[in-house]
């Protein structure tokens, strides 16, 4: 549309702006796109107060922003009078931020360690301990062994009280003591006449045998043409560890047991016939408090 006043002459160019008052001193409003060249002039306290130099001051600050990267970032500082914080692992500084796991959360799956883990109550903290290598499986890596403590075979160990744990004992060269005990005693007797609760071995009271074997030998006898058997028995107290109701001459019995043992004070005593020769008994043991 192209508008002209009466004398031909158009309007609402910049020599003739069509204006809403008729004194053409009230600012017009301008809708859509308009095209400026060169400089806006500004009125004096108007609302256009930006200078040159606040607006290339604001155009530095906005040149930052778009060019934040790893070398320039917002620069925020997360703790309070500290440039930056700590990455990676290291020691403490001040800059080195301070982490709390929340309550209610559990800790991540994983099998990273995550440090020294301490109990101070030792019944708290019972680990099952297994080997990598499982019983008839073929020897590999490092398999969790059983050890013993080594004792002298002349050495008689202290018991200990009923209930209490024991060391497993071993030779010096590693061999298992599955005998009942490391120091046995031999004790044996030649007997050449009848004998009826003969003591072989006293026991002292507070202590008690610990039998491991009996062994009775009867010899040829005066005259073998014409041999004489005989009654023997072996006992520690009351209880009877061997007998025979007619050993014959040049014979013998061995019994063994895995650790036979008598009363308190029980002594090991021999009974027997006239052996018309030697009868000769020997006991193997060992004492322990009672």
């Amino acid at each position: 549309m192209h508008l002209t006043d009466d004398n031909g002459v158009s309007l609402g160019t910049a020599t003739n702006p069509i204006r809403n008052d008729p004194t053409g001193t009230t600012p017009q409003p301008v809708t859509g796109t308009v095209a400026v060249t060169g400089n806006i002039a500004q009125e004096t306290g108007g609302n256009l107060a930006a200078t040159a130099s606040a607006t290339a001051a604001a155009a530095a600050s906005l040149s930052v922003v778009d060019d934040w990267d790893e070398s320039d970032r917002a620069k925020a500082n997360i703790i309070v009078g500290q440039a930056g914080v700590q990455g990676g692992s290291g020691v403490v500084t001040g800059n080195t931020q301070r982490v709390t796991l929340a309550t209610d959360a559990a800790l991540p799956a994983g099998t990273n360690a995550i440090g020294k883990v301490t109990q101070d109550t030792a019944s708290n903290f019972n680990a099952q301990v297994v080997g990598a290598t499982a019983h008839d499986a073929a020897d590999a890596g490092n398999p969790i062994k059983v050890g013993g403590r080594a004792v002298a075979t002349a050495a008689t160990p202290t018991s200990v009280a009923t209930g209490d744990r024991t060391d497993q004992l071993m030779t010096r060269y590693g061999a298992a003591l599955i005998a009942g005990h490391p120091n046995n005693t031999l004790v044996s007797n030649d007997y050449t006449a009848a004998q009826s609760a003969a003591v072989l071995q006293a026991i002292s009271a507070g202590t008690r045998a610990v039998i491991k074997s009996v062994e009775i030998t009867l010899g040829a006898g005066s005259d073998p043409a014409t041999p004489v058997y005989i009654s023997v028995e072996v006992k520690i107290g009351s209880l009877r560890l061997a007998k025979h109701p007619g050993l014959a001459p040049s014979s013998g019995l061995v019994v063994t047991f895995q650790g036979v043992a008598g009363a308190d004070g029980d002594d090991i005593t021999v009974t027997c016939d006239d052996p018309d020769g030697t009868l000769s008994v020997s006991v193997e043991y060992h004492t322990e408090a009672v």
